[in-house]
C-alpha cells in the first residue's frame, strides 16, 4: 500500500477559497483574519490590522496562520486553482511562474497575508512592450452580463422578465380556463 505524503497549505488571504480535487469539492478555511481597532476612516471603512487565523477563525495564539493538510496532488491542484490575476510574468516559460492565494511553505512559496487584485487578465501586462500594454474590455457572446439600471440590458432583461411573467399568466389560464378553483385544490 502506497503512503500518502502530506503538507499544510495556508490560505493566504481572510476570506475562505473554494477548491476541487479529483471531484471532490473542498473550502480552505482563511489562514488570515481582520482584528479592528474601532477606528474608521474618512469613507467609514473600519480600520484595523490583519493576523494571523488559527484554525476557529480566531486570531492565532502563535502567531501562524492556519494550515490546511492535504496529500501533495491536492494541493499542487488547489494552488493553480487560485492564481492572483496580473501576477504571472509574459516572457516566462514556466507555468508556475507566478503568485498565488495559497501556498505551501515546504515547497518555499510565501505564505504571507495577501488579497486578490483587481485585474481582469492573468498576465502582468507592465511587463510587454508599450503597443500591447493597452486592452480594451468586450463583451463576449454568450458570457454572463450585468445589466444596469436604463442600460439597452436593463431594458431588455425587464422585457424577458415581463414576458416570463406574461406567459406564466397564459400556462395557469390554459390549466384552468374557468377559474374553477374547488377542482385542482
Amino acid at each position: 500500500m502506497a503512503r500518502a505524503r502530506l503538507v499544510q497549505i495556508v490560505n493566504r488571504t481572510t476570506l475562505p477559497l473554494d477548491c476541487m480535487f479529483d471531484g471532490i469539492p473542498e473550502v480552505i478555511k482563511p489562514g488570515y483574519v481582520f482584528q479592528p481597532n474601532g477606528e474608521t476612516d474618512a469613507n467609514g471603512r473600519e480600520l484595523g490590522d490583519v493576523v494571523p487565523a488559527g484554525a476557529d477563525g480566531k486570531p492565532s495564539k502563535d502567531g501562524e496562520p492556519y494550515g490546511h493538510t492535504c496529500t501533495v496532488h491536492e494541493a499542487e491542484c488547489y494552488k493553480r486553482q487560485h492564481p492572483i490575476m496580473g501576477t504571472q510574468d509574459p516572457n516566462s516559460t514556466d507555468s508556475r511562474d507566478t503568485e498565488y492565494l495559497l501556498g505551501v511553505e515546504a515547497w518555499g512559496d510565501e505564505i504571507d497575508h495577501v488579497e486578490q487584485s483587481d485585474a481582469i487578465e492573468l498576465l502582468d501586462r507592465s511587463q510587454l512592450p508599450d503597443d500591447r500594454q493597452n486592452i480594451r474590455v468586450r463583451q463576449v457572446s454568450g458570457a454572463r452580463r450585468v445589466p444596469t439600471k436604463g442600460s439597452k440590458l436593463g431594458r431588455k432583461a425587464k422585457l424577458v422578465a415581463r414576458e416570463r411573467r406574461r406567459q406564466a399568466y397564459t400556462d395557469r389560464y390554459l390549466k384552468n380556463p374557468c377559474g374553477i378553483k374547488a377542482a385542482y385544490d
